[in-house]
């Protein structure tokens, strides 16, 4: 299963996920194939969008950017735990 696309107004691009049932922005989204990182963000109640198979056998998880982007950051400085 793949997200499906659709177009609401003013040539904004929102997916609509076949999994979660979530609506998102792909431009607002951060898409993560680390399943580590992944795990802690939902470990620390991150709001998962989507999540999807991806490129080599990798699952993709579909974060908000600006929703994670203080455990994006503690990642980055290895304090995420």
């Amino acid at each position: 299963m793949s997200p499906q696309f659709f177009v609401i107004k003013d040539d904004l691009k929102l997916t609509r996920s076949q999994r979660t049932g979530r609506i998102y922005n792909e431009l607002d989204s951060i898409y993560i194939v680390n399943p580590t990182q992944a795990y802690e963000y939902l470990n620390h109640d991150a709001v998962l969008y989507d999540i999807f198979p991806g490129r080599d056998r990798r699952i993709v998880f579909v974060f908000n950017r600006n929703e994670v982007q203080p455990l994006w950051d503690a990642w980055c400085n290895y304090e995420l735990k």
